[in-house]
């Protein structure tokens, strides 16, 4: 079973479980155990549909969530490692999958690592119920790193919990290494604060396959941004803050090879924050259908009126 289908499964399934009310969401829960042991096997090949080629190819599972029932609703409880991602967790999001393998980079945070096979497959196993992160760390030889994602353990298929899952990443196009072509990768400081706390300065720097490939300073002198110009477009870049300050949250966004960091102020003590790792799908689900029945019994309204009115 294809990651894409089992996401397509699990998001129809929690539709109907949204319409269905109080007694379907029993019927899941009943089915969902938290002490099952899972297992997630990861597919890797290049544009050409050749396992061989992601032979060596380092790929990489952190736990980022937890993932439980409560209240008829699906949580998820962010690790301690990656307890300072500030944003609501979305399984489907691969922005926030690309922040996360940010955190985990920047942070140190450890998770099993295991090299591709002959066949291209990396199978993890024994694992709780929870929220994955999977980053491919390593590239082998021939093939490209596919875009770091997320996924759920277990996963909703067909009205049952499948606790072993098979996942095909998407693949960066493999290019020419005999290319000359050259890149730039650029990267912007963005603050989410007051002004009052925030230093003077950031360092950042610019990482691909091989490590560290150089350190920038960012200040108001250079407008908080830089860009690297002439690098290997075979490579895969990312940028990563180093010395986050004392007091804030650091997240990523990239579009492209054109980063932003941002720097988001914690709240003070006294001050309510937004809870993060629950997933309030239900509510806008079921907003949004009793939005579709008034605007129904509006139009079946209005057709009664007019009728009565031609009479």
């Amino acid at each position: 079973m294809k990651i894409k289908r089992l996401i397509l499964c699990m998001a129809a399934a929690f539709c109907a479980l949204a319409m269905c009310g109080a007694n379907a969401f029993a019927a899941v829960t009943e089915g969902f155990d938290t002490g099952a042991a899972c297992s997630l096997t990861v597919h890797i090949e290049n544009d050409r549909g050749e396992t061989w080629a992601a032979e060596g190819a380092q790929v990489t599972l952190y736990k980022a969530a937890d993932m439980s029932w409560s209240d008829d609703r699906l949580e998820y409880s962010l690790t301690k490692d990656f307890s300072g991602f500030s944003e609501e967790l979305d399984p489907f999001s691969d922005q926030q999958a690309e922040a996360l393998a940010q955190l985990a980079a920047s942070g140190g945070v450890s998770g099993t690592s295991i090299m591709a096979d002959q066949k291209g497959e990396v199978s993890f196993t024994g694992l709780t119920p929870g929220l994955y992160l999977v980053v491919e760390t390593d590239h082998a030889k021939n093939t490209e790193c596919f875009e770091p994602f997320m996924v759920t353990l277990p996963l909703m298929n067909d009205g049952e919990w499948q606790y072993d899952v098979d996942a095909d990443p998407k693949l960066f196009p493999v290019t020419d290494s005999s290319s000359e072509e050259l890149v730039s990768v650029s990267v912007l400081k963005v603050w989410t604060d007051d002004g009052k706390n925030r230093p003077e300065s950031v360092t950042v720097r610019l990482v691909n396959s091989k490590g560290v490939f150089d350190t920038v300073t960012l200040s108001s002198d250079n407008e908080w941004k830089h860009t690297w110009k002439d690098l290997d477009k075979n490579e895969k870049w990312d940028v990563q803050e180093t010395d986050i300050p004392e007091g804030y949250t650091v997240s990523y966004k990239k579009e492209g090879l054109s980063f932003t960091v941002i720097n988001t102020e914690n709240t003070p003590p006294g001050e309510t924050l937004i809870q993060t790792g629950q997933l309030n799908w239900p509510i806008p689900v079921l907003a949004g259908g009793g939005t579709l029945l008034i605007v129904l019994g509006l139009a079946l309204k209005s057709s009664g009126r007019k009728s009565r009115n031609e009479n």
